[in-house]
């Protein structure tokens, strides 16, 4: 059933109203408080944030209907994402995805600040929204940030992903929404729930919490498949965006040093390579697009408004543009920008013009 969207207030901070020093501090680095002025979008988009993907389990094998239809469909392809999570583990991803903020220095803004006004990609867009939720709202208060996101209802399933999929394509058909994120649920660690559906026979000889992490994906794109190809031949794909990118990485220093040796002493081909990745469809593509250098998180918000030609006038993200060639990068980029994310999430920034 659709729910209505509810916000927290019991476990959210204070805002914090800013100085006109602190201000002009953002401002100098091109932040602007006033959203007034936008651009919206016309196409249909998609939001799939995949749980703990990875980019090294894409391949032939393990991901094998995902791999195919981008061999056949125009694309973007980000191979070496940073996740830029912190506390708030896929909340976090779905902030940066969704505002192009980074997250806070401690706790989650998911909590800490849910009544907050962020821009995103969600009220950029000119009809209704939705956001299919596994299990329930109170996981990561998404019933909180739907509403902060500008989603304008929230759609609850209790089911794997092969359900979701399913949903997804059925929402996608009817045409009812201009905008649809999709937060999958059957790669959550220690990816137990679904490994023991899958058709795929990794080595015995790899560790076993590797092993369910490859079934468990494997199992996922199954559904995937199904659903990029139901959707492929329906009049619905007409100017249809789809954007699967990666909630977070997963494997700790310690488990990549053991599957690295796996891998070293079995000739294995499964790298863990402790980035994630971001993967995009679209009419608006023209050929196959690999960007192999490192990106960030934060990229990808700057990166879809730049193909969707939409936008805010004062605020443009953190990150950079990776359909540009090479984004110029400063030595400091990541702390600095981690800095002012801190300062916009926590205060009252975007209400200063939007009261």
């Amino acid at each position: 059933m659709i729910n209505n969207l509810i916000t927290i207030n019991k476990i959210s901070n204070e805002i914090k109203k800013l100085t006109p020093a602190e201000i002009e501090i953002l401002n100098k680095q091109g932040y602007f408080s006033d959203l007034s002025e936008f651009k919206q979008y016309d196409s249909k988009l998609v939001i799939i944030l995949v749980e703990s993907m990875e980019s090294w389990v894409l391949t032939k094998e393990s991901m094998p209907n995902l791999w195919e239809y981008m061999q056949n469909n125009n694309h973007f392809y980000a191979s070496k994402v940073v996740s830029q999570i912190r506390y708030g583990g896929s909340a976090d991803g779905q902030m940066i995805i969704n505002t192009g903020l980074l997250p806070l220095y401690n706790g989650a803004a998911c909590f800490r600040y849910p009544n907050n006004v962020y821009p995103s990609l969600c009220k950029l867009s000119k009809g209704k929204s939705l956001c299919i939720v596994p299990h329930r709202l109170e996981v990561w208060n998404q019933g909180g940030m739907s509403l902060s996101y500008g989603y304008t209802e929230n759609l609850i399933l209790e089911g794997d992903d092969a359900m979701l999929f399913d949903e997804l394509a059925k929402q996608i058909e009817s045409e009812e929404y201009q905008t649809i994120q999709l937060l999958t649920i059957s790669t959550h660690a220690d990816f137990e729930s679904v490994a023991w559906k899958s058709k795929f026979s990794p080595n015995k000889n790899m560790p076993i919490y590797e092993q369910n992490y490859l079934k468990s994906f494997h199992y996922v794109d199954e559904h995937l498949g199904k659903f990029l190809n139901k959707i492929n031949s329906s009049k619905a794909f007409k100017d249809l965006t789809i954007m699967i990118v990666g909630d977070h990485t997963i494997f700790s220093k310690e488990r990549r040093n053991e599957m690295t040796k796996y891998s070293q002493n079995h000739d294995d081909k499964y790298q863990p390579d402790a980035y994630t990745c971001a993967i995009i469809f679209s009419d608006k593509i023209d050929k196959k697009i690999r960007n192999d250098e490192v990106a960030y998180q934060m990229d990808i918000y700057p990166t879809i408004t730049s193909l969707l030609d939409c936008g805010y006038k004062n605020y443009k993200g953190i990150g950079k543009n990776l359909l540009d060639t090479l984004p110029i990068r400063r030595d400091s980029y990541y702390n600095d920008e981690l800095k002012y994310s801190n300062m916009i999430i926590s205060s009252d920034f975007f209400k200063i013009d939007n009261d």
